[in-house]
């Protein structure tokens, strides 16, 4: 994520990294720092957040408060992973050597840092970074926000934006692109600048309004936007002439701007994470309707006051793993 061109608020901010949390001893020898929580229905999807570094009582609600959600949009009972923690598998996740992750993962676990990052610009990336081989689906992710910027978020910012890159560590964006099941990283579903799942492109024109004529679901191409969108941005999210309505300012979560208004959560994101291979419940989708074409293209910049996500993406490839 970029937070370079921020129009709203001037980043004349310098914070200083988050110290690590001091980690008491678990099995094995090693540290284990604080997990966090989030209800889910019994025997579901299962996410788990290992704060590897500290954050504040109202960050940590909003990443509890993401993964409750998601929690209960997905149905999935994936497969169970074994994971041995070696150099590989704790390079792939960034994970410390005197961390103790599960060795059993159930559903998905979130290894979440806040680090000083610099000031160039990068708040967020997040991503996948070990693959269940048979399924595609994730095991692990890393969620890591620049400490730089994470204080400058106001409660509503902090919520969307942690909930929109959580989204990317299921899948959403950053499993899109690569067809071989060796390279571990995609899943075919571009073509061009379009989501050609069709689950996805039912519920946009069942559910959300999207014109007939729609063959695949659009993708940020950055041709509205000059000056306000980039690399990152782009085969990575929804794309915002499409899902932006200028009469009520309201745009969908996962395009690549979070902004001052309100967000749903479509029916066409959660059925996206059907195309992955997700089982999702589709009554935990907000209410949205897609604008008419002539509405979206009448907007040709980028949102006013919002927060522009740019490379918020994760790009290194996932390890895969075995099931069992």
């Amino acid at each position: 994520m970029n937070a370079s061109k921020r129009a709203w608020k001037a980043l004349a901010i310098a914070l200083p990294a988050a110290a690590a949390l001091s980690c008491g001893g678990g099995g094995g020898g090693g540290g284990s720092c604080r997990v966090g929580s989030a209800t889910g229905t019994a025997g579901g999807y299962q996410i788990e957040l290992q704060y590897l570094t500290a954050l504040t009582g109202p960050q940590e609600a909003a990443f509890e408060a993401a993964a409750a959600r998601l929690q209960a949009i997905v149905t999935t009972v994936p497969s169970q992973v074994k994971v041995t923690w070696n150099a590989t598998a704790r390079s792939y996740c960034e994970v410390p050597a005197d961390q103790s992750p599960p060795e059993i993962i159930k559903g998905l676990v979130i290894f979440v840092t806040v680090e000083d990052l610099g000031t160039g610009g990068i708040l967020a990336e997040s991503g996948p970074c070990l693959l269940r081989g048979s399924s595609r689906l994730p095991a692990a992710a890393v969620m890591k926000f620049n400490s730089s910027y994470l204080d400058s978020l106001s409660d509503l910012e902090l919520g969307k934006t942690v909930q929109h890159e959580m989204l990317h560590t299921l899948g959403f964006g950053t499993l899109w692109a690569a067809t071989s099941i060796t390279s571990g990283f995609g899943c075919g579903l571009l073509s061009g600048y379009g989501f050609t799942g069709g689950q996805a492109l039912a519920a946009a024109k069942a559910d959300n309004d999207a014109p007939p004529s729609w063959t695949t679901v659009p993708v940020e191409d950055c041709v509205d936007v000059p000056g306000s969108c980039g690399s990152g941005t782009r085969k990575s999210h929804w794309r915002y002439s499409a899902f932006f309505d200028p009469g009520t300012n309201q745009s969908e979560l996962m395009t690549g701007w979070i902004t001052p208004y309100d967000q749903p959560l479509s029916a066409t994101t959660l059925a996206s994470l059907e195309d992955l291979g997700y089982d999702v419940d589709p009554t935990q989708a907000d209410a949205y309707a897609i604008p008419s074409t002539s509405a979206a293209l009448a907007r040709e910049a980028a949102p006013a006051g919002g927060l522009w996500l740019g490379d918020d993406v994760r790009r290194v490839p996932p390890l895969e793993l075995d099931e069992f």
